[in-house]
């Protein structure tokens, strides 16, 4: 009897503790999705070595570009091969932050490994194919306010209507983003009648000889087909592309 009691207690501590985190705030760098901080902007990119900055930028207390000037470098593409300290394979990438800031352009060109390598030196990580969905839910689908007015690729946050019910903006457009989960490379079936969105997944490709990354979203090469359930894994983990960047997640 003392024993089950005993475990009782024990599982009400572990569900409180769980309950605390879970009603902490987010920083001001992104929004609430469930028991996780999702940005709020896609990432841009940035070599930072001051300590008191990397600081700022892990605690999630960066939210404007005028907080590191003079204390970071600004990448806003990464077709720069290993020789800027970031190799493909992410081994050795220390200096480079994700930070989540609007009227900056979008990180892009990454293979999934350095995205997951950046989002790690934040304190962050990549977002599960999961939890990607659930910040994206609500973000207008197509040709809307996620391509117009203006040129496909824009600032981040530069559309205040690209939005979703949560307050993440640009899930669609701009740059599509790599997430966390890994599946063998797949074709395009499409949604059927459920959405336009881009729909490359659920039938494995024939050729298939390496592993792909899910790439959400859909980016500004093909705007008719970008919304909060594009889903692309045609892309292998290795691979880059000029449309396709990432956000990062906190756990709380």
């Amino acid at each position: 009897m003392r024993s089950a009691l005993v475990l009782i207690i024990v599982l009400s501590l572990g569900v409180a503790a769980r309950d605390a985190r879970a009603a902490r705030k987010c920083p001001g760098d992104s929004v609430r999705v469930g028991s996780v901080c999702v940005d709020r902007y896609e990432a841009s990119v940035w070599r930072i070595t001051d300590k008191r900055t990397i600081k700022k930028v892990v605690s999630g207390k960066v939210t404007a570009r005028k907080q590191i000037a003079g204390s970071a470098a600004y990448f806003n593409s990464f077709h720069f091969g290993d020789e800027v300290g970031c190799p493909d394979n992410g081994g050795g990438c220390l200096d480079f932050y994700a930070l989540s800031l609007p009227g900056v352009g979008p990180a892009a060109g990454l293979t999934w490994f350095q995205a997951a390598a950046i989002c790690r030196n934040s304190g962050k990580r990549l977002a599960t194919n999961q939890e990607w969905q659930m910040a994206a839910l609500g973000t207008p689908s197509g040709l809307g306010p996620c391509f117009s007015p203006g040129p496909p690729q824009r600032a981040t946050g530069d559309r205040p209507d690209c939005v979703s019910d949560l307050g993440a903006f640009d899930m669609a457009g701009n740059v599509a983003e790599w997430v966390a989960d890994w599946v063998p490379l797949q074709r395009c079936v499409g949604w059927g009648p459920f959405s336009n969105d881009i729909m490359c997944f659920g039938a494995p490709s024939t050729a298939a000889t390496t592993a792909a990354a899910l790439v959400r979203g859909g980016g500004f090469a093909s705007p008719d087909l970008a919304g909060p359930f594009g889903i692309d894994a045609r892309l292998p983990v290795y691979a880059t592309a000029d449309d396709v960047g990432f956000r990062c997640v906190r756990e709380p």
